[in-house]
């Protein structure tokens, strides 16, 4: 039972996030991937006494690291436009878009029954004749 749970919550978990996990496991690969070529060529640096472009590998790493969170974040940005765009016309295409801002519903039997005004009355009692 608790294995059942357990796949079915990370079933749930995938379906729902799936995308943002994808994308941010590349992420961390690639400042990984990263983070070790930084440090190959600052040990090639180390080794060969040249400090001629250590400063510029910085800036090159870190622009990168810039870039790539950056594109992270407008992926995440463009996928919540698309769902709210998607959830705006769901909503507008509901045949039932009128009642959704409403705050309490009424069947006409409880306009019957409790008469909310007297022309409303008369036309729901010939309905039941």
């Amino acid at each position: 039972m608790r294995w059942l749970t357990r796949m079915t919550l990370m079933v749930w978990l995938w379906r729902r996030y799936g995308t943002r996990i994808r994308i941010t496991s590349l992420y961390m690969t690639a400042i990984f991937v990263i983070q070790l070529v930084h440090d190959e060529f600052l040990l090639f640096v180390k080794l060969s006494d040249s400090l001629q472009y250590l400063g510029l590998s910085f800036v090159v790493k870190w622009s990168i690291q810039i870039v790539l969170l950056m594109g992270c974040c407008l992926h995440y940005k463009k996928g919540n436009l698309k769902a709210r765009q998607v959830h705006l016309v769901k909503q507008s295409t509901s045949p039932f878009a009128h009642l959704q801002h409403c705050k309490t519903l009424q069947s006409r039997g409880d306009t019957i029954l409790y008469g909310l005004t007297k022309k409303s009355d008369s036309n729901h009692s010939n309905d039941l004749r």
